[in-house]
């Protein structure tokens, strides 16, 4: 159930279509939006977004392994957020540009 239009920068909570888990996550990029990854900077509509180191300190994960946390100001446009990055995770780093379809987030 959507209870407003999501805008680039909102938080957003859902249930994972795979497994049911609620899930927090943040607005990158809105429909019609090009975004693309390289060396894990982010662009959106070709314009790179400006990270800014705040801290890096370790952590644990749900298995209580241990974990890098870096803590980023992100600064987009006239937008800035303070941004978790696992370093260590599984995630993906670099893809090439992809357009955000109608109704995708």
């Amino acid at each position: 159930m959507r209870l407003s239009q999501p805008k680039r920068g909102d938080i957003v909570t859902f249930f994972s279509p795979r497994d049911g888990r609620r899930l927090i996550k943040r607005i990158v990029a809105i429909p019609g939006d090009v975004i693309e990854m390289r060396n894990r900077e982010i662009s959106v509509n070709g314009q790179k977004e400006i990270y800014l180191k705040l801290s890096s300190a370790p952590k644990t994960d749900a298995k209580s392994a241990p974990l890098r946390e870096l803590l980023l100001t992100e600064h987009f446009g006239m937008e800035s957020h303070t941004i978790q990055w696992l370093p260590a995770t599984d995630e993906i780093n670099n893809f090439n540009p992809i357009q955000i379809p109608q109704d995708n987030f």
